[in-house]
């Protein structure tokens, strides 16, 4: 090796010196770099990041091979023999890890061509930090430009140094070339009293009406003492969003209707003062948490006739109607259940509200109580099944209490079978109609004192089809039409008018068939005496699996005293 052109002390102070320097001998023949270090010193390690020869010699082989190919190198100077002495350029070492290192490296050619094996002095200088600054300065100068309100570096005194992009447009829509027109942003005496009396430190805001337009302006101290920089903001649409949402939040709150709002997950984010009146939740014990409150659950609807497929299909399809970007809203009459267990029945109107993107953002709906409607709706129609009821009455021999008994018997009957109490209230209503086809029924037939005749019993039996055909078109008298059609059905099929079996004949009529029984055997008639509750009870039980159902039958058995206590309560 030649070490003419070796610094003196290289080899004895290459160990002690910060500075990262390697002697290395660099192959450069087949158009790649392959590097052989002879001696480095600790720095050159630690700088690549590595704790052996043979890595040191991978980073460097790559780094002068990049560098021969580089545009920017720096400075190649030839020596008289054609070689390449010196060359320096950047290189980014650990590129893809999270901390690159960015060195700056110098190469030294001491001995040989550049194509062969030469003896190379690499100097590798750590920019790192320099690169990281110079980012973070682009970074920062880039934030003015990038600013959607408008930025001004201000100068002392009072003049406008800088103007960002917003700035410049806004100067552009009002056709004007000068920065000194935005002074229109500032305070008149901002030049006058603020800049002349600024102590370099005072942070300092204001509101300017200005072309109308609300500008909220912001001054701040830079740190070289010398300059500040001034931030506008057009307020002006978000201060009437502002009073619009004020507007409509007083609205809300104040509204006679029940309001309650929930974010896209269906988390409670407001409700107003109607809905604590009626649910008698306070509003810090709904907020954060579900509408479910509200709901009475299964249980509570199957009291009130639901089954659990109707339940399934009503919140089914609530959530189909709402989610529906066709339809977005949802309304029905369901039951709710206050903070104290109450239920109230309500007419509950929901909303999907949606963004710009079409988005579900939150649900709004509007519970209206009509739990005092429906009751007065309810109280209208049990006086006019009463008064249909007093109808069949004043064609039969039979009395008002004949009537009223059935309805009580079969509200014991469903309520000991475990039905609803929704289906117990609709046997107390409508099994007292199970005759009201009679009053199709002519008066030498329905009044006649004796046994009738063949063709007179056929047409007696045309009452139960009169009573379906008068209840039939009308949804909410299906179960009255159900009884009134199938009450003198026989659980063997022997039974008219259809002749229907077993479990073909509606259960309200199966229950009523035996209710009726009952009555008629323990009341007299101009044709017979009373029955004894005992002899009943006995015929009942006899019937039981031919006549009448036989589970019927045994929940009547498993209460006849107190069938027996309500026929004595209303006697004929």
């Amino acid at each position: 090796m030649d070490t003419s052109m070796q610094p003196a002390g290289f080899t004895n102070g290459l160990e002690h010196t910060s500075a990262a320097l390697v002697l290395c001998s660099v192959d450069r023949s087949g158009g790649s770099a392959t590097v052989e270090v002879i001696e480095a010193n600790p720095a050159s390690y630690r700088l690549c990041r590595t704790g052996d020869r043979a890595g040191l010699e991978a980073v460097l082989s790559s780094a002068i091979a990049a560098g021969d190919s580089a545009t920017d190198r720096g400075t190649d100077v030839p020596s008289p023999s054609g070689t390449h002495e010196r060359m320096s350029f950047e290189y980014t070492m650990h590129g893809e890890s999270p901390n690159p290192v960015h060195v700056m490296i110098e190469l030294v050619v001491i001995t040989e061509s550049r194509e062969s094996s030469a003896e190379t002095m690499v100097y590798l200088k750590d920019i790192t930090p320099g690169r990281t600054l110079q980012k973070e300065l682009e970074w920062l100068s880039a934030l003015p430009e990038a600013n959607p309100n408008i930025v001004l570096i201000m100068a002392c005194p009072n003049r406008i140094e800088y103007v960002n992009a917003t700035g410049r447009a806004w100067l552009e829509r009002r056709g004007s070339e000068s920065w000194d027109d935005l002074h229109r942003l500032l305070p008149d005496d901002y030049g006058e009293t603020i800049c002349a009396a600024c102590d370099r430190s005072d942070r300092l805001n204001w509101t300017i009406q200005f072309d109308g337009h609300d500008y909220d302006v912001r001054k701040t101290p830079l740190p070289d003492g010398e300059r500040c920089m001034i931030t506008v903001n057009d307020v002006s649409e978000f201060r009437e969003l502002s009073r619009q949402h004020e507007v409509f939040f007083q609205a809300f709150r104040s509204s006679h209707t029940p309001i309650l709002i929930t974010d896209s997950e269906g988390t409670i984010n407001f409700v107003n003062e109607r809905f604590e009146d009626l649910y008698g939740y306070p509003h810090d014990s709904v907020i954060g948490r579900s509408p479910s409150i509200v709901n009475p659950g299964r249980a509570a609807y199957h009291e009130l006739g639901f089954s659990d497929a109707d339940y399934d299909q009503l919140f089914g399809d609530m959530w189909s109607a709402i989610t529906d970007p066709e339809l977005g809203y949802w309304e029905r009459e369901i039951p709710n259940q206050t903070a104290d267990g109450r239920i109230v029945w309500v007419r509950l109107l929901i909303h999907a509200v949606r963004d710009d993107y079409g988005e579900i953002s939150s649900y709004i709906g509007f519970p209206v109580d009509v739990t005092d409607s429906r009751d007065r709706e309810l109280r209208l129609r049990l006086e006019a099944y009463e008064a249909i009821s007093d109808l069949a009455e004043l064609r039969d021999n039979e009395t008002g209490n004949h009537i009223k008994r059935v309805g009580r018997y079969a509200m014991e009957l469903a309520g000991r079978l475990g039905h609803s109490k929704s289906f117990q209230e609709e046997m107390l209503n409508f099994a007292p109609l199970h005759d009201i086809g009679k009053v199709g029924i002519p008066d030498g037939i329905l009044l006649a004192p004796r046994s009738l005749s063949e063709e007179e019993f056929a047409n007696m039996k045309r009452h139960t089809t009169l009573g379906y055909e008068l209840f039939r078109s009308r949804p909410s008298l299906e179960t009255a039409a159900s009884i009134a059609h199938a009450h003198h059905e026989r659980w063997d099929g022997t039974g008219y008018p259809r002749g229907l079996a077993g479990e073909d004949i509606p259960l309200c009529a199966r229950i009523v068939s035996v209710c009726d029984v009952y009555d008629a055997l323990r009341s007299e008639r101009p044709y017979k005496s009373a029955w004894t509750h005992a002899d009943t009870v006995a015929y009942i039980e006899s019937g039981r699996g031919t006549q009448f159902d036989p589970e019927v039958v045994d929940a009547f058995l498993s209460c006849h005293d107190c069938i027996d206590g309500i026929h004595a309560v209303l006697p004929d």
